[in-house]
């Protein structure tokens, strides 16, 4: 990975501040009372809800458990073929 600039210009200080705004934004929506179940799965231990959000779009939350490393996980996340 490359190095990491600790020290951000000031013309990216509004996107610091965005995203410290959609993180807490995001866990303000998690614990929202209107998810419905989507899919379970006791047996692997995959869980998923979804909700229409006030701008009529639709959300999806999952939780699961994955076996592997961070490195893995980050692989088939970002958007690399190879893994897809």
């Amino acid at each position: 990975m490359g190095k990491v600039d600790i020290n951000p210009k000031p013309e990216h200080s509004r996107y610091i501040e965005r995203c410290s705004r959609l993180i807490q934004e995001l866990e303000d929506r998690i614990v929202l009372k209107d998810w419905v179940h989507l899919w379970n799965d006791d047996t692997e231990k995959v869980y998923s809800w979804s909700r229409n959000t006030s701008t009529g779009l639709k959300s999806m939350k999952a939780e699961l458990t994955i076996n592997g490393s961070i490195k893995s996980l980050c692989n088939v996340l970002n958007d690399n073929g190879k893994y897809r």
